[in-house]
């Protein structure tokens, strides 16, 4: 199975984001969405739980809301964990416009390249 793994704040959850995972549901046959705790360059959050509830809205039986693994604070930390999780699936990383341009300073960004990228 493909799967696709959109992380990232959702604070809040918008328009183009729903947008990207429906365009990436084209390509995989579902999608993990994953709200972190704490993203690297954001403040001001609302609670992990409010924005879970925002894309729970969401969720079908494609289009999945990732809860038991919010608190790292990595995608490199995220994918590792799901590998062991979907050992026989294939891992597509969605990433948006806006995080392509700072993509090479990810932690461990080199190993996320070897991923299948939307």
């Amino acid at each position: 199975m493909k799967i696709g793994v959109f992380v990232g704040s959702f604070n809040p959850v918008h328009k183009g984001h729903i947008k990207m995972i429906n365009k990436a549901l084209e390509i995989v046959d579902k999608v993990l969405v994953i709200p972190t705790g704490s993203y690297w360059n954001k403040i001001n959050n609302v609670s992990i739980e409010q924005r879970i509830e925002m894309l729970n809205f969401y969720k079908t039986e494609n289009i999945i809301i990732e809860n038991k693994i919010n608190h790292l604070k990595y995608t490199y930390q995220i994918i590792r964990n799901l590998k062991k999780r979907y050992k026989k699936d294939e891992l597509f990383l969605i990433l948006g416009a806006d995080n392509i341009i700072s993509f090479n300073k990810w932690k461990h960004y080199k190993e996320l390249l070897k991923l299948n990228l939307i």
